[in-house]
């Protein structure tokens, strides 16, 4: 019989993770940031064990075995396994960062670039020539350009558009509490290959002067993992 192996549960071990974990005891769960992800706990001696590809994934990566035992490596164990993630030490594993750092939720990983403001902004990354302007003279053009990686094992395609799915909460949010839509994406369509990425911007109709907070952006794509949706927030605060 093959045996699964186990991770224990104790505050030393949570706390290296460098995640609040918690474990619902009534019904043998473990809970991470408000979500199940394990409901496979098992208690041997009064301790608390859960698989530890359930503890992996809910890290944003996946259990190997090693010579020695098993190690947690982020992403499909390819690249990352080796040292050669994209991101590299700038890569963050929790749901808020800033500007530069790349977001990975082992699916899709994503970067803010840059962001500027502007009173119009000439398309780039589709295949249309246009001019974006705000939406009226109150208003300036908020353009944020960003990254995207397909992390998954096959082709896939991420969301980038201003009506997504429901779970799609993209927004900028301003420091006095407001948030906007997005006006649209400038984007050029299709699937990207395995470990493949596109540039594109997004961009919004904002009320002139405004101060910015965050950016509040849904990472998802089509395909078997279209529900797999994360919403990160990149601090905009200069």
């Amino acid at each position: 019989m093959r045996l699964r192996p186990f991770f224990l549960a104790t505050a030393g071990c949570l706390a290296a993770a460098g995640s609040a974990i918690a474990l619902a005891r009534a019904g043998k769960n473990l809970v991470y940031h408000g979500s199940v992800v394990s409901s496979d706990v098992t208690i041997i001696s009064g301790r608390a064990y859960v698989p530890l590809s359930d503890v992996a994934k809910a890290l944003g990566g996946k259990a190997v075995t090693r010579a020695n035992g098993y190690e947690i490596v982020s992403g499909s164990g390819g690249e990352e396994a080796h040292g050669n993630a994209p991101g590299g030490a700038n890569e963050v594993r929790g749901q808020t960062g800033k500007i530069g750092d790349w977001f990975f939720n082992g699916y899709w990983r994503f970067k803010v670039v840059s962001m500027q403001r502007t009173d119009k902004y000439d398309l780039r990354y589709t295949s249309y020539p246009g001019t974006i302007k705000p939406n009226g003279p109150n208003d300036e053009l908020v353009v944020i350009d960003c990254q995207i990686k397909n992390g998954h094992q096959q082709s896939e395609e991420p969301i980038l558009t201003p009506n997504g799915l429901a779970s799609q909460k993209t927004a900028l949010a301003d420091n006095q509490g407001q948030s906007y839509p997005p006006l649209n994406f400038d984007v050029r369509p299709g699937n990207l290959a395995q470990g493949a990425g596109k540039s594109f911007a997004v961009f919004f109709s904002v009320p002139k002067g405004t101060e910015f907070k965050d950016l509040i952006f849904t990472i998802y794509g089509f395909g078997v993992t279209s529900t797999k949706a994360t919403t990160v927030r990149v601090s905009l605060a200069q």
